[in-house]
């Protein structure tokens, strides 16, 4: 429909390219849905997300439908505190998310997810780094209160990334074949953030 709003249009997009993986899961051999449930993890995440959004107050969108793809969700979906929530994780293949607040969470099970995209789906580790590195200096330097990231280790990127000063130097700590997913990132934050 054309007078549909973007951001339903995106959620029906996504939808969709759920529907196709649990789709070709569903035809898969033995042992497939081993490649095919961490790319839908992807989609387990917006749910955990906006399922602590709506503990907080915020909005309930319909989840998206996982069948045999999700992790945690079955539990998650039903949980009623953010503990609830953090409680099923640390008992499902994510883990803890540890006990900095919700969002940090999400962060952590992000890097998480590109951790596990990368082991599991052949092919996938240049990219699944080049996506931490971005969602590294998202963390770091996408607002002007930067998340406490000190502790969270991310996949494809240094042990010692968080003290990276501006996205330039992030970049600098990257190796050739991930650098590139921040070329030309230094434009969007030019301010330096205190390690």
């Amino acid at each position: 429909a054309r007078d549909m709003p973007l951001e339903a249009a995106q959620r029906e997009i996504a939808a969709t390219v759920l529907w196709n993986l649990r789709l070709i899961a569903g035809w898969l051999p033995p042992g497939g849905l081993q490649v095919v449930q961490p790319l839908a993890a992807w989609f387990e995440l917006a749910n955990i997300e906006e399922r602590l959004a709506y503990l907080a107050g915020g909005a309930h969108p319909p989840p998206y439908q996982l069948g045999r793809l999700g992790i945690a969700w079955p539990v998650v979906s039903r949980a009623t505190t953010p503990d609830a929530v953090r409680t099923a994780l640390a008992h499902s293949r994510w883990g803890d998310p540890g006990d900095d607040p919700p969002p940090a969470w999400m962060v952590t099970l992000r890097f998480r997810w590109a951790a596990w995209v990368a082991t599991s789906v052949p092919g996938a580790d240049v990219w699944a780094a080049a996506a931490s590195a971005l969602l590294a200096a998202r963390v770091r330097f996408g607002s002007q209160n930067p998340m406490h990231v000190s502790a969270i280790r991310a996949f494809g990127l240094p042990p010692d990334w968080a003290r990276a000063a501006t996205i330039a130097e992030l970049r600098s700590m990257l190796p050739d074949q991930t650098a590139w997913a921040l070329t030309g990132s230094g434009r969007l934050h030019s301010g330096r953030v205190a390690a």
